[in-house]
């Protein structure tokens, strides 16, 4: 094991606890989509990673490292790093044509 993170293999060894780990995953992942609509909440801009890639099996015994994502990985949400710039005209041009 690369990490002192406990094996998941020990915490489902049956497809039933399986199945119930993952509606439970979904129930919560549901319920937090709800409270976000429920907020006016559209998307969540947050910090991209704060260290430089750490080598293989340092990353899970370094918690702090790993907080800010936690949230995001369990609920399957799409992420990605784009620079912060100032909005414009041309931008609002641009969103014209954008599907929404």
């Amino acid at each position: 094991c690369f990490t002192d993170i406990p094996p998941q293999e020990d915490n489902f060894t049956t497809t039933r606890e399986l199945y119930k780990g993952l509606s439970d995953k979904y129930a919560f992942a549901l319920n937090y989509f709800k409270s976000m609509d429920k907020a006016g909440i559209d998307v969540i801009i947050c910090p991209g990673q704060m260290y430089p890639a750490l080598p293989a099996g340092i990353a899970g015994s370094f918690t702090p490292n790993l907080l800010p994502y936690l949230p995001w990985n369990v609920l399957n949400m799409p992420a990605g790093i784009a620079p912060i710039t100032r909005y414009t005209a041309n931008d609002e041009k641009q969103m014209e044509g954008y599907p929404t």
